[in-house]
Order: structure tokens, then C-alpha cells, then sequence
């Protein structure tokens, strides 16, 4: 009798909450009476009632596009506001029992984005907005993911891309329907490949730029928001890491559909992120971006706008300089071809400049095969040893860094920058928690750190910070004492320039300031070492209690860079094997491999193969197996590892253009390239003008100016110059004399060049270089 009394009473309980108002259930939530297991379902099938109710009921103004604010508005808007409650007590009881709840999120959710759909069919536009602006919050919460995924499995995108078939007649109110649009969507992309994939199967993005081609007017909020989807976040000066490509391939493809000045804004943006970073050119070179960009030019080269074509060869020379294939060098070479009524294309000069700049940009020195190791967890997990075979430890390996920020999402999923954090290059320990690593403080520092049961001593290497996109060496030797009670030694080398050598006592910096210089200069070198434990500590060294070092330098994370072949050794080398390593290059696969007699330096590290641990290259394995390229040796196991990552392989332009026929192919262009003159007005600043690599870090200086006023001078200094001069000497008497018979006059067209390699950027730079000039530069870059 008494549990008919108690359901009896339960069920006016829950009769009294089925036939409450928005109002009446908003109060209740509010009031902490409710818990995620009073909510029954037809508790929530009352609220979408009443919501399917208004959506036949709202009044249309005579505009159509009013958004009005009524008191029928108002009470819808409580409604959703109690689903948005009702959702996050569920989804936070889910998280602890669930078996508990009566209602489930995924069902909440499915048939909100279907009254979503409704409304968007019935053209009720304030509650539609309401509906849009509503799914960022219902994803503001503790883990969020898991609601992402919930909106992902009820079909969400198909639901949100509906509401933009409504028509509007005012551009405003058009705007701020695509941005609540995008707001949602992008919401439920934030850090999540899989809806990702999901929204390009499921949608595309080639439907989606269909409707933004219907956008009357794009405002520049829009086209803001639209650069805050590419970076995930507040697209600002600081934050420019491209996070979805797709969008920017989205962008060019909405390109001819924008007025001149939003072409120019949204190019020059995108050309800034080209620029940005190394992973970002990166990106852009594997999702097709040079072609789009390239096809652009090329759909409208005779009455393209002068400063936005700019921009777009702006785009192909970052990207370009990176990597390019044979096919992309091609097209852009297509550029040159002349208009149907024989003139050449308005950009053509700027295309030659663009070229140069892609192949000096080849000349430097880079891993053509890495690792991107960009993403927090991303790494080489190496197999485990049950004995080290040797009694030292060197690591060597190639990277390249840039300055980064590192970004968290809370319980409330909201982002928050880390200023504490370590990059690790390496870290091996054993189970007892003893062992070695290195890593990238938040300041760029390198940091070699040991470790035992009580202690964590770490060593800072001084005025070595890597961080400026460029690729250096990093070996890493730790040498055990030679004699009984002697100092282990640690030596650290960078680029093969930076040298230190640790003991166990306080450390003394033995170096004269001249000898402190930037170590992408000449041979410098500075020293440390360690005179007793009388002496002073130094600041670079620092021992802490073990265990604490995340307190102390910061969380772990990954190398947030490029990672080329990297090489561990079971002894400690010496400085002349590390200099070996590093003149071999990030490009050699056969470093260890026997030879012939006739590369002694193959034959110096082949003395390191019995020494050799493992060998890791991008170049050498599948998906994310990492094969171990160490030559084989009886009883050794090969240690291959397993990649989290990518694996990334660049094209530079010169060993692209061996494939399409080398030189000669730009030996037509002679016929025309006096007509490569430079535009009268350019948009580029001075700081942003042609930058060419410096040719003195790939040849002999040669300070002496080459003046080619005449054909008996080129004559006289044929014996004296040396060859890359010679060829430019050469050249400019007959395209002198060219340029005299097309004319049909005597006087003769006076061209000083000068070739100085320390002026070399000036002597490029649009304000001085006519085709002439340039097109001798990129003869002598290839």
C-alpha cells in the first residue's frame, strides 16, 4: 500500500512538471530542485512542442527580414534556454551514471537540429538566429568533445547548412545569417578531425562556397570570422597557425565572386599566412593551394586587378619556396604564355621575381624528407631495451623550430595560453624513473637534462636559441669519466659552431664576449667547464628534486616543429664524428652504409655503425611505422619505431626543373623578355620586397663589381671572372643588340649589374631589376 502511495505521488510529481510552462521549468532548473534524473521525456517533449507551436505562430513583418522582438520571442528563447540546461545536466550526470538518466543528449539533440531545419523551411528568422547562436553554448561546457561527437553522429551539418536556402532581401540581415551559420559549424569542428572529415563527406566545402557565392555583400566581420575558422581561434597578428586548410582552399574558390577590395583583403591575408610559418607554407603546398592559385591568375590574366594579382603571386612564392612539384612549376611557368592579341600578361615580371625568389629559397639548407611533429601528442615512441649497450649516450638529429604558442581548453572549454611549457627532443627513461632527456624551454633555450631517483639536474646552453625557422643540428654526447673519481663530461653541439663540456661540479663559463655571437654566423665556438666544486655554480646549472621538473620548466609537450633523420649512439662522440654528421647533411640516407674509398667521409661515420642504436628518417618507412635504418648487424634487433605525426617530403625547384627539361626552358623567354617590364605602381613595402638568399653562404665572395657596358669589356674580363659572372657577361651584349634591332634605332640600352653577392637583395628588388636583370638571376640561381 505504501509504494502505490509513492507512485501515486511521483506521478503527480511529474504530471505537475509535464504541464509546466517554459517559465515554470527555467525557475525550477534554476532553483536546484531538478537533477539530471527528475527529467522525464515528456518533460522535453513539452518544450519541443511548444517551440514546433511558435514556429507556425510567429508574425511576419512587411519586410520579411525585420527581426522584431516580441513577447511570443521572448518565451521561445526560455524555452531553448531550458534545453540548453536540461542538455548540460545530462551530459554532466552522463558523465557518472548514466544508467540513471531517463533522458539521453543524442536524442535532445537530434530533435533540436530538426526544429532547427523546420523553422529555417518556415522562414522564421529571429528564432532560427536564436537556435544558430545557441549550439557555441550548448558546447560551452566539460567535455566538450563528447558533445561534439553527439552532434556529429545525429547529422548536425546537413541540419545547419539548410537554414541558408532562407532569402533574404537585405544584406545585414543576410550577413548575420551566414555568421551564425558559421559560428555553429565551427563550433563543432573545434579540434575535431573526425567532424572534419565528417563535414566534407557529409556536406563539402564546395556546397558551402555554392551558398556563400549567394552572399550579397560580405561584410568584414564575415570574412573575419571566416579567418578565425582557418586558425581556430581570433585570427590576430600573433595567431596565424593555420588549423584548417580547407577553409582557405574555400576562400580562393569564393574569390571571383568578391568586389575588387575584399579580393585584395582576403588574398593578402592569406598570402600573410603562406608567410607565416613553415607549417603553414606546408600545409598549403599539400592541399592544392599553388594550382588554385595559379588557375585564378590565369582565369582572368588580361584584365586582372595589378595589386590583387600581387597578392596571388605572393601566395605562389611562399609556397614555392618551400616546396613546389613538377606539375605546380609548370602551370606557374604557363603564366608566360602571351595573351591572344600577342601582349604579354600584366604580371609578368612579377611571375620571373617570384621565380628567383623559389629558387634561391632551393639553395639553402633543409631536410627534404621530416617529421612534422607539430600536434601536443605527436612523437617516435621507441621500443623498449632491456639493456643499453654501451656505457655512453650521443643523440644527434636535425630540427627546425619556430616560436609557437601553447594553448589548453579547460573544463569550461575555453582556450588559455601556456607560458610554461617544455619542447621535448628526446627523453628516455627507464621503468625506476632514471634516465636522460632534452628539450626547448619556453624561451627557445636547449635544455639537457639527467635524471636519477632523487635529483633532476638540467644544463642550459647559452645564447642558442633555435627558433627561427631555419634547420640546424643538435648532438647531444654524455661521456662517462675516464679514471676512478674523474668527471662525467657532457658536450653539447649546435650547427656544429656551439661546444660545452659539463662535468659534476659548479660550472665556470670560460668564453671572451666576442666569441658570444649568433651562431648562424662563421666558425665560433664557446666553452664551459667544470674546474671543482670550489668554484661558483653557474646559473646554468640547476638541480632540482625529481619529480618536480614540470612545476619547474614547465608541461611536457611535443617538439611543436620539423624533426629530420635522427641518429643515437651507445658511446659519447667525439667532436670530430659530430662535425662529420653535420657536414653530411639532413639528406643522406646512406650515412652509415659501407662504401668505396672514394668518400672519405662516408668511411669516418661507417666507422659508427657498431656504435649505432638507431637511425630514424622520414623518408624510410610507411603510415606510422618509423623503419630503423641501422646496417644490419649479428644478434642486434632492429628498433623501428611508431610515428604519431606526419611524414612531409619537399620538391625544391631546381631538382623539379631536371624533371620538365632543365634550363632550356626558359630559353624561348628570350624572344620576349625586354617587354618583362616592372609595374609603375607596387603595393609592396620596402621590408617586403624581393628577398634573396645570400650567396655568400653558398660560394665564394666575390666583391667586386661586374659593370657590362660593353662587349669589348665582357670580352677583357672573360679570363678573370668566374663562371656565373661570365654567363651573365655574355648574355647582355646580345639581348643589347636584340633590343637595338627590334627598335629599329642606334642607341644602345645602357644596363649596369651589379652582382656583388652582399648586394645582391638590392640589386633584385623591383625598384632597380628589369626583366633583363632577372631573368639573369634566375639563369645563375638554377
Amino acid at each position: 500500500m505504501a509504494d502505490e502511495l509513492e507512485e501515486e505521488r511521483l506521478g503527480d510529481q511529474h504530471n505537475d512538471k509535464i504541464s509546466l510552462s517554459p517559465e515554470q521549468i527555467w525557475s525550477y532548473l534554476n532553483s536546484g530542485e531538478w537533477s539530471a534524473t527528475d527529467i522525464v521525456p515528456d518533460t522535453t517533449r513539452s518544450l519541443f512542442r511548444f517551440l514546433e507551436d511558435h514556429t507556425n505562430s510567429e508574425p511576419l513583418s512587411s519586410s520579411n527580414d525585420a527581426v522584431t522582438i516580441t513577447s511570443q520571442n521572448q518565451e521561445h528563447e526560455q524555452a531553448v534556454k531550458c534545453l540548453v540546461k536540461i542538455i548540460h545536466l545530462i551530459h554532466r550526470s552522463s558523465l557518472k551514471n548514466q544508467h540513471q538518466c531517463l533522458v539521453d543528449t543524442p536524442s535532445l539533440l537530434k530533435r533540436f537540429l530538426e526544429i532547427v531545419h523546420l523553422r529555417g523551411s518556415q522562414a522564421c528568422f529571429s528564432r532560427t538566429l536564436f537556435m544558430l547562436d545557441v549550439i557555441p553554448e550548448i558546447l560551452n561546457c566539460e567535455d566538450s568533445a563528447v558533445l561534439q561527437a553527439v552532434f556529429v553522429g545525429v547529422g548536425c551539418f546537413e541540419h545547419i547548412i539548410s537554414v541558408l536556402d532562407y532569402e533574404c532581401q537585405n544584406a545585414d540581415v543576410q550577413n548575420t545569417l551566414y555568421k551564425s551559420c558559421v559560428q555553429a559549424i565551427q563550433s563543432i569542428m573545434f579540434a575535431s578531425p573526425a567532424a572534419k572529415e565528417v563535414f566534407k563527406d557529409s556536406v563539402s566545402f564546395e556546397k558551402f562556397c555554392s551558398y556563400l557565392k549567394k552572399l550579397q555583400s560580405p561584410s568584414k566581420e564575415f570574412i573575419q570570422l571566416l579567418f578565425n575558422w582557418v586558425v581556430e581561434g581570433m585570427y590576430s597578428e600573433g595567431n596565424k597557425v593555420i588549423n584548417n586548410v580547407d577553409v582557405i582552399l574555400l576562400l580562393l574558390d569564393w574569390l571571383p565572386s568578391l568586389s575588387v577590395n575584399n579580393k585584395r583583403c582576403v588574398t593578402e591575408s592569406i598570402r600573410h599566412l603562406c608567410k607565416f610559418s613553415m607549417h603553414n607554407a606546408m600545409l598549403c603546398s599539400t592541399s592544392g593551394v599553388f594550382s588554385k592559385v595559379v588557375m585564378l591568375l590565369e582565369s582572368d590574366a588580361q584584365n586582372i586587378d595589378n595589386v590583387w594579382a600581387e597578392s596571388l603571386i605572393g601566395i605562389l612564392e611562399a609556397i614555392g619556396a618551400h616546396s613546389v612539384t613538377s606539375s605546380e612549376l609548370k602551370q606557374m611557368i604557363g603564366l608566360f604564355t602571351p595573351l591572344a592579341n600577342g601582349e604579354q600578361v600584366p604580371f609578368v615580371h612579377r611571375v620571373l621575381q617570384a621565380l628567383v625568389k623559389m629558387s634561391f629559397s632551393s639553395s639553402r639548407l633543409r631536410a627534404k624528407h621530416f617529421f612534422d611533429l607539430n600536434h601536443p601528442s605527436a612523437g617516435i615512441s621507441v621500443p623498449g631495451m632491456q639493456k643499453w649497450p654501451g656505457h655512453s649516450f650521443t643523440f644527434h638529429a636535425w630540427v627546425c623550430l619556430e616560436a609557437v604558442e601553447i594553448k589548453e581548453r579547460n573544463n569550461s572549454s575555453v582556450e588559455r595560453k601556456i607560458f610554461h611549457y617544455r619542447r621535448n627532443l628526446y627523453s628516455f627513461f627507464t621503468t625506476s624513473g632514471v634516465g636522460l632527456e632534452a628539450f626547448f624551454s619556453s624561451t627557445g633555450h636547449l635544455v639537457v637534462a639527467v635524471c636519477n631517483r632523487k635529483e633532476y639536474t638540467t644544463v642550459t646552453v647559452p645564447v642558442c636559441q633555435l627558433c627561427d625557422q631555419t634547420w640546424h643540428s643538435v648532438a647531444v654526447a654524455h661521456l662517462p669519466s675516464r679514471r676512478p673519481f674523474g668527471q662525467s663530461t657532457l658536450s653539447v653541439h649546435v650547427d656544429d659552431l656551439a661546444s660545452c663540456q659539463i662535468g659534476s661540479g659548479g660550472l665556470q663559463t670560460i668564453c671572451s664576449p666576442r666569441d658570444l655571437q649568433d651562431v648562424k654566423g662563421g666558425q665560433r665556438k664557446f666553452h664551459f667547464s667544470f674546474p671543482g666544486l670550489s668554484e661558483t655554480t653557474s646559473p646554468h646549472c640547476n638541480t632540482i628534486a625529481a619529480g618536480s621538473q614540470d612545476y619547474v620548466w614547465g608541461i611536457p609537450t611535443s617538439l611543436q616543429g620539423q624533426l629530420g633523420p635522427v641518429c643515437v649512439f651507445s658511446e659519447g662522440l667525439q667532436e670530430n664524428y659530430i662535425t662529420t654528421l653535420h657536414a653530411a647533411g639532413p639528406n643522406d640516407l646512406n650515412l652509415f652504409q659501407p662504401v668505396d674509398a672514394a668518400s672519405s667521409t662516408q668511411l669516418t661515420l661507417n666507422d659508427l655503425a657498431l656504435k649505432l642504436v638507431l637511425f630514424y628518417n622520414s623518408k624510410a618507412g610507411r603510415d606510422h611505422m618509423c623503419s630503423d635504418l641501422t646496417p644490419v648487424q649479428p644478434g642486434r634487433v632492429q628498433l623501428d619505431g611508431r610515428l604519431t605525426g606526419h611524414r612531409c617530403t619537399t620538391w625544391d625547384m631546381k631538382d623539379v626543373l631536371r624533371c620538365i627539361g632543365g634550363m632550356k626552358i626558359f630559353l624561348p623567354l628570350l624572344e620576349q623578355i625586354s617587354y618583362f617590364d616592372p609595374p609603375k605602381h607596387s603595393h609592396v613595402s620596402s621590408n617586403e620586397q624581393l628577398e634573396v638568399f645570400d650567396l655568400e653562404q653558398s660560394g665564394e665572395s666575390n666583391d667586386r663589381p661586374l659593370s657590362s657596358t660593353s662587349e669589348e669589356e665582357a670580352s677583357q674580363t672573360e679570363s678573370s671572372e668566374p663562371a656565373s659572372s661570365l654567363s651573365a657577361t655574355l648574355l647582355v651584349p646580345a639581348l643589347r643588340a636584340q633590343n637595338r634591332k627590334r627598335n629599329g634605332s642606334t642607341s644602345t640600352i645602357t644596363t649596369t649589374f651589379v652582382f656583388t653577392r652582399r648586394k645582391f637583395t638590392d640589386s633584385a628588388s623591383p625598384h632597380n631589376c628589369n626583366g633583363v636583370a632577372l631573368f639573369m638571376f634566375l639563369l645563375l640561381s638554377i
